[in-house]
C-alpha cells in the first residue's frame, strides 16, 4: 500500500510540474507578445509628443499607429485646419472622435484671425497652437511684434480655458533667432517650440542648433519655469528622415520637455520614429 501511496505522489508531483511548465510558457509567450502589458520592460520615450496631422488629407494609417500604443495619455494630437475648416470644425471634431490618446489640438497661422472671431475653434479643442511663420498666412504686425500676438492669445487661451503653445519658424534661423526675444513671448505660452527640421541633417549646424535649444531652454526658464520648451524634428526624407530626426532627439533629451515632428507626406517615416523613439 505504501508503494501505491508514493507512486501516487510521484505522478501527481509530475503532473503539477507539467502544468506549471505549460503556463509559465504561455506567459512568457504573452509577454513576448503583449510586453507593455505584464512583465517585460520595455524603453518608453519619457516626453510627450505632439502628433501633428493635416485635415486635407486622409492619415488614417498614423491614426492607427498612433492608437495602436504609440500615442499616450500626456501627448497631444493637433489637426492642421483647411480654410474650410477654419469656419467650420464640423470635420474637424469628427476626426478628434478617432483618437483614442492624447489632448486634442487647433492650429492657426495667425493671431488675428482668433482675436477677431474669423475661425471657430473646435468646441473638444484643449489647445491652441500658434503657428508664426514668414509666410503669407501671418499678418505682418504679428511678425513683427510676436509678443504682442502672444500676451492676446494668452489673454483669449485663459477667458476660454485652453492652453497655449507657439511653433515659431525663423529663416534663416541664425540670423533671426534671438533666444531672450523667444523667452519674452514664451513668457504667455504654456508651451514654446523651435522648428528645427531644416539643420538636423547638417552636421556642421547639429552642434548650433543643440547649443542654441538649450540656451533657449534657459532663457525661457528664467521668465516661465512651467513652460514646455520643445523642438521640432523632420522625419521626411527631405529633412534627412528618421535617422537624422534620432540624432537631434537623441542629443536634446536630457533637457528637452516636448517633440513633434513634420512627417508629410510620408505616413511610415513618423510611424517609424515614433516606434524608434520608444526604444531609446
Amino acid at each position: 500500500m505504501r508503494e501505491v501511496q508514493q507512486k501516487m505522489v510521484q505522478v501527481r508531483n509530475h503532473l503539477l510540474l507539467a502544468v506549471t511548465l505549460f503556463l509559465l510558457g504561455k506567459l512568457t509567450c504573452f509577454c513576448d507578445e503583449n510586453p507593455h502589458k505584464i512583465g517585460k520592460k520595455v524603453a518608453r520615450r519619457q516626453v510627450p509628443f505632439i502628433l501633428v496631422l493635416p485635415t486635407y488629407r486622409n492619415c488614417d494609417s498614423v491614426i492607427d499607429a498612433w492608437n495602436s500604443g504609440l500615442g499616450r495619455g500626456e501627448d497631444i494630437v493637433v489637426f492642421m485646419p483647411t480654410p474650410q475648416d477654419m469656419k467650420d470644425p464640423t470635420r474637424i471634431e469628427a476626426l478628434y472622435r478617432k483618437i483614442k490618446h492624447g489632448s486634442l489640438g487647433w492650429a492657426t497661422p495667425s493671431a488675428e484671425l482668433v482675436l477677431k472671431g474669423k475661425c471657430k475653434i473646435p468646441p473638444s479643442a484643449k489647445w491652441l497652437w500658434y503657428d508664426p511663420e514668414p509666410w503669407q498666412h501671418t499678418p505682418q504686425k504679428e511678425k513683427d511684434d510676436p509678443v504682442a500676438a502672444a500676451k492676446a492669445l494668452r489673454e483669449y487661451c485663459d477667458k476660454h480655458k485652453l492652453k497655449l503653445g507657439m511653433t515659431p519658424i525663423y529663416t534663416p534661423l541664425w540670423r533671426n533667432f534671438d533666444v531672450e526675444f523667444a523667452a519674452q513671448v514664451a513668457a504667455y505660452c504654456d508651451a514654446y517650440i523651435l522648428q528645427c527640421q531644416d539643420w538636423q541633417k547638417d552636421p556642421q549646424r547639429l552642434q548650433q542648433v543643440i547649443k542654441l535649444l538649450r540656451d533657449l531652454e534657459k532663457a525661457i526658464h528664467k521668465v516661465n519655469p512651467k513652460c514646455m520648451v520643445g523642438c521640432q524634428l523632420g522625419a521626411a526624407q527631405r529633412y534627412g528622415g528618421v535617422s537624422a530626426a534620432l540624432r537631434l532627439y537623441e542629443a536634446t533629451k536630457d533637457f528637452i520637455q516636448i517633440y513633434t515632428a513634420w512627417w508629410e507626406p510620408e505616413d511610415q517615416q513618423i510611424i517609424d520614429l515614433l516606434k524608434a523613439m520608444d526604444s531609446r
